[in-house]
């Protein structure tokens, strides 16, 4: 009989215990994917690979399509800057910085024959 009350207060707090624990692990920034990213901006490919959350894979995403907008509107505007190692060189840059300040740890990234590996 007394075995049975203490498990009556154990069971409900070791599964309280447990589910707390996972709905903290997965909801926190949500769980780490490996993904791959690639595309062009003004004809230079880049391929992005790096290990974030589906939130930071989301807003990486779309700061890579405001580079993609904004380096388009600039070249046009600015035909002296157009040699492609300089547009690759501007591109690599962009996409670095913001890595930086999203605090990537874990990447690769390629910007025409431009390679890295941060990890």
């Amino acid at each position: 009989m007394k075995n049975i009350k203490k498990l009556s207060w154990q069971i409900p707090f070791l599964l309280f215990l447990i589910l707390g624990t996972y709905y903290t692990l997965t909801q926190k920034n949500g769980p780490s994917t490996q993904w791959t990213e690639s595309g062009s901006i003004h004809g230079i490919p880049y391929t992005l690979s790096c290990r974030s959350s589906q939130k930071e894979r989301e807003a990486l995403h779309t700061e890579l399509k405001n580079i993609s907008k904004g380096l388009e509107h600039v070249l046009q505007s600015d035909s002296a800057a157009t040699s492609p190692d300089s547009v690759s060189a501007r591109v690599y840059r962009m996409i670095i910085d913001l890595i930086k300040a999203k605090q990537i740890q874990d990447y690769q990234l390629q910007v025409g024959n431009r390679h890295t590996d941060a990890g």
